[in-house]
């Protein structure tokens, strides 16, 4: 019963930090690593993004996931 309870601790401690890691950049369409790294090298944070100009945001990222990009921080 305690290997069983071990593993089971280990298995939700892996899980939390891995979420831990996790962005609200993740889970956009369109928007994989070059493009997420290009945006966090321009703005800090997503504060920061959600002020910028969507004109700024499609130079860096394009048009169609800058849409995806504002949908998803309007719905945060």
């Amino acid at each position: 019963r305690d290997e069983a309870h071990r593993f089971a601790i280990s298995f939700h401690r892996l899980r939390r930090e891995k979420r831990s890691f996790e962005s609200r950049l993740d889970n956009i369409p369109g928007l994989g690593k070059k493009r997420k790294a290009a945006l966090l090298d321009k703005y800090k944070d997503l504060k920061e993004i959600k002020k910028a100009a969507p004109e700024d945001l499609a130079k860096i990222i394009g048009a169609k996931a800058t849409q995806a990009l504002i949908s998803e921080l309007n719905n945060l």
